[in-house]
């Protein structure tokens, strides 16, 4: 009854700014655990899920944060980015099937989440050092000049 009446004699603009306060106060107070719980959610999700089309907003929403949150969160829980997690989720994936398929660089980089084929090549040259196929010639041991030779 006390609190009914406090709130009325409250314009909007105080109640807002009260209310605001109380979510930034007690959202700060999350327990360490339960953040950690909500940013391995997040992982496991981009782990299932690497090779679809993922944003920030839609895994946030999943796991009931604002986005901005969600990146600030993951980022202090992990050190990484959340897309910078995608990438390495997703070069992972790619280097495990350059290595042990014959599968075509393409439809690698369709299954891993890129379709765009030569941004995958682009990004993964800059992440390895390597393009695919000389990735997969490295790991097979098949070197430049060194083919056929015993």
């Amino acid at each position: 009854m006390a609190m009914a009446l406090m709130l009325q004699s409250l314009d909007a603009d105080t109640l807002q700014q009260t209310f605001t306060t109380w979510i930034l106060e007690h959202i700060g107070s999350t327990p360490s655990s339960a953040k950690r719980e909500l940013v391995e959610q997040i992982k496991h999700y981009i782990d299932i899920r690497f090779n679809q089309s993922l944003t920030l907003e839609e895994i946030a929403e999943r796991v009931f944060l604002h986005s901005s949150y969600a990146s600030t969160l993951f980022k202090e829980k992990t050190g990484i980015t959340f897309q910078d997690y995608l990438k390495k989720v997703r070069l992972d994936h790619a280097k495990r099937l350059l290595e042990n398929t014959t599968y075509r660089i393409e439809r690698i980089a369709s299954m891993t989440g890129y379709d765009n084929v030569k941004y995958f090549y682009r990004l993964f040259k800059n992440e390895t050092g390597e393009t695919p196929s000389a990735y997969r010639d490295s790991c097979r041991g098949v070197r430049k000049g060194v083919i056929g030779k015993v």
